[in-house]
């Protein structure tokens, strides 16, 4: 069976998006793990700012 290079190229561009999603999925899904709570200051909208004079 002969495919296109457009085929290949997509089916490559598939995996890598998908990979990447994966990963960065695997990465969260380690630091909630380790640290349950640690995202409930984002959700609940109390997150600190950073600025060059300290936090805000």
């Amino acid at each position: 069976m002969k495919q296109g290079p457009k085929k290949v190229v997509s089916v490559l561009l598939s995996l890598i998006v998908l990979s990447a999603g994966f990963l960065d999925y695997w990465s969260y899904s380690r630091a909630f793990h380790a640290e349950p709570g640690i995202w409930m200051d984002v959700v609940g909208g109390r997150r600190m700012l950073r600025t060059s004079t300290g936090s805000e």
